[in-house]
This record gives structure tokens, C-alpha cells and sequence, in this order.
């Protein structure tokens, strides 16, 4: 294989979808390709941080349905302001997009 196409088993490693045997012969590829380690350890970064930012949107997400308790579905409700930790929370998110994409770019 590649390291094209092992860094495509990388990403989906990370993400936590491929089977034992693509995991096993990534973690040898990475034990003999200095650059593949380095794409690896970059794009682990680069989730890590993502879930960081997702992480107080997915805790307000869970007190918003918490909040709606029994309400039915179709029930009419004033739209409040956008809280500062939503915004914030956005502006994080596409922060870390821009960084994997400057991270894919460098790496080709």
C-alpha cells in the first residue's frame, strides 16, 4: 500500500471505523514511515481539538432537551437570543475546519 492510502486508513482510524487487521497493519506502517507518524499525531491533534469545541455544544444540547421536558412537538415557542457559548462554539468550530484543511493541504 501506499501512504496515500494508508493515510486514508489513518483518518478513518481515528474516526474509529476500520477493522483490526487495517489497524494493525497501520500501527506497522507507522512504526516504519516517519511521515505517515507525523500525519497521524497532527490529525489526532486536530480531532481532539474538535471534540473540545463540540463538547459544550453537545452539554447545551442535552440542557435544551432537558428544558423541553414534555412539551409536544409543534408546540409554539419565542426564539430567544443566540448565548455567547453557541457563537463561540461556532467561531471554535470553524477555526478547527480551517486548521484540518491547512493540515491536509501541508501534508500533500
Amino acid at each position: 500500500m501506499s501512504c496515500g492510502e494508508f493515510r486514508e486508513l489513518i483518518a478513518r482510524e481515528i474516526d474509529g471505523g476500520v477493522a483490526d487487521e487495517d489497524r494493525a497493519r497501520v500501527s506497522g506502517h507507522l512504526l516504519s514511515c516517519a511521515e505517515c507518524s507525523r500525519y497521524r499525531e497532527e490529525l489526532h491533534a486536530v480531532a481532539v481539538a474538535l471534540d473540545a469545541v463540540g463538547l459544550p455544544l453537545r452539554e447545551e444540547a442535552a440542557e435544551i432537551v432537558a428544558t423541553l421536558g414534555d412539551r409536544k412537538v409543534g408546540a409554539e415557542t419565542v426564539p430567544g437570543r443566540v448565548s455567547a457559548r453557541v457563537v463561540w462554539g461556532l467561531v471554535g468550530a470553524i477555526l478547527a475546519l480551517i486548521l484540518i484543511a491547512l493540515v491536509a493541504a501541508a501534508s500533500r
